[in-house]
């Protein structure tokens, strides 16, 4: 697992000295990283759940640009690689990873609690590593909302849907949990948070 915050921190200090080179690699981080989640321990089942919560995702994300809710005024640069009708197609898989690895978080820190205590945690903490990522996304060209600031509304969607897509893998299947989407889940939380900073 040291290898993964070996590349979080390559690719910290690549955004910072060499932007123009690392960002358009942000796609590629977002494939490794899902397919390193499911890589040994997801059946099908998990592939399909995941499939599921990436075709949702990437919905709503569609919804929210040409049709302003449930987020507010937004859109997406060329920081997040190829896009169809506007919307990236990795977004999608973005929403698989940061929901398992809050979920994965939470089963770690807390293994004795109620699932619907789990939930409501790990829709929270999903909230919160937008809190973090949000102020950050325009520097790298991947979205921007009007006026430069996510509404409220943003925020308490992204709890809305995590409640959703944290029952989901709760419900469906008990591979989900892992110590490397735990660990993922902490790497883009300080990852994005050192970067509010520095850029």
């Amino acid at each position: 697992m040291g290898v993964v915050v070996l590349i979080y921190f390559i690719g910290l200090l690549g955004i910072v000295i060499a932007p123009e080179w690392f960002v358009p690699l942000s796609v590629f981080s977002l494939l490794l990283t899902f397919f390193w989640m499911g890589w040994g321990t997801w059946r099908l089942r998990e592939y399909i759940i995941a499939g599921f919560i990436a075709l949702f995702g990437w919905t709503v994300e569609y919804i929210g640009v040409h049709h302003h809710v449930p987020f507010g005024i937004y859109n997406y640069g060329s920081g997040l690689g190829y896009s169809i009708h506007e919307i990236p197609l990795v977004i999608g898989l973005n929403w698989v990873i940061v929901t398992i690895g809050s979920w994965s978080a939470v089963q770690w820190a807390f293994p004795h609690w109620r699932s619907n205590g789990q939930i409501v945690l790990s829709a929270a903490l999903m909230t919160a590593l937008d809190v973090i990522i949000e102020p950050v996304a325009p520097h790298l060209d991947y979205w921007m909302f009007q006026l430069n600031w996510p509404p409220i509304e943003n925020y308490l969607s992204w709890f809305w849907i995590g409640l959703f897509f944290s029952w989901v893998v709760c419900k469906w299947s008990d591979k989900f949990s892992s110590p490397l989407a735990a660990l993922i889940w902490f790497c883009q939380l300080f990852f994005f948070a050192i970067l509010q900073f520095v850029l």
